[in-house]
């Protein structure tokens, strides 16, 4: 990614979900991926203290490393419109509303 970086402008976009940022509130959740199929306790305080703490350095060390590489990092939640997020969210030399009308076609694909 560093000689990707030197050559091209790179933006990292992070994608995120309240509800990957912490766990559920306390109970007992049945967890299954399609073919496997788990139980998950969220009842102990000091294990949603370490999820919820994990998350956070996760999300820290990506924004560190992108620093690292002089790579902006746009944060987006799924609760926001992407068009409009990204088009606020990246510095351009266009008009963002010059932006945004040319992706107006991607939205309505």
């Amino acid at each position: 990614m560093r000689r990707l970086a030197r050559r091209t402008q790179l933006v990292g976009i992070a994608v995120n979900d309240r509800l990957e940022a912490e766990l559920p509130r306390s109970g007992h959740y049945s967890v299954t991926d399609g073919n496997h199929h788990s139980s998950l306790d969220t009842g102990a305080d000091s294990i949603r203290e370490a999820y919820a703490s994990q998350y956070r350095s996760n999300q820290e060390l990506t924004a560190r490393r992108l620093r690292e590489l002089r790579i902006p990092l746009l944060k987006i939640s799924t609760g926001d419109d992407p068009l409009e997020a990204t088009a606020n969210g990246i510095s351009c030399t266009m008009n963002p509303d010059m932006m945004l009308a040319q992706l107006a076609p991607l939205r309505d694909a």
